[in-house]
């Protein structure tokens, strides 16, 4: 299990990098978490793939945390 974490108040940049780190690693087989300490929601809507970006900490362990800016 891989997590992806971004910055706190992310800009488009941020959640760019996030998105397409998760779905390149996807397309390899892996399984991926996206994770943001605050909500994504409104201005950054119309980013695809925004939704799978959760404001939750998951639970259990992961092999390898990435953290993006």
């Amino acid at each position: 299990r891989i997590l992806i974490v971004s910055h706190r108040r992310p800009d488009g940049d941020c959640l760019g990098s996030t998105i397409g780190l998760m779905k390149g690693l996807q397309r390899l087989g892996k399984q991926v978490v996206a994770y943001n300490e605050g909500p994504t929601h409104g201005k950054w809507d119309w980013l695809p793939g925004i939704e799978a970006v959760s404001d939750q900490m998951p639970p259990g362990e992961f092999d390898l945390t990435v953290f993006v800016d």
